[in-house]
């Protein structure tokens, strides 16, 4: 199921984030575990919340609720995946920090 992350009534979108958002735009690795081992892929996050994270990527294969590991600057950061929003080729994915 793909969710917009902003939905628009009439010309203007309703903010449904309970939190502020810092910008952001750097590289990101994003491990999807798997029983028969892992898939890792590049990604970009596009900004951060104090809950939360948006990442830009090419992989389609990540529904709501799965979890992944985000490695950025170092760290490695756990999540799951709360909804996707996909145009052509490139999917945005709102991820909720554990």
């Amino acid at each position: 199921m793909e969710e917009s992350p902003q939905p628009v009534i009439g010309t203007q979108a309703v903010e449904r984030r309970s939190e502020p958002r810092t910008p952001a735009c750097e590289p990101v690795t994003v491990v999807v575990e798997q029983t028969d081992g892992h898939v890792e892929f590049p990604a970009f996050l596009v900004d951060r919340s104090q809950r939360g994270l948006c990442i830009r990527h090419q992989f389609k294969q990540l529904p709501p609720g799965r979890r992944l590991r985000v490695s950025l600057a170092g760290d490695d950061l756990h999540t799951e995946v709360v909804w996707n929003w996909s145009v052509g080729e490139l999917v945005m994915s709102g991820l909720r920090l554990l």
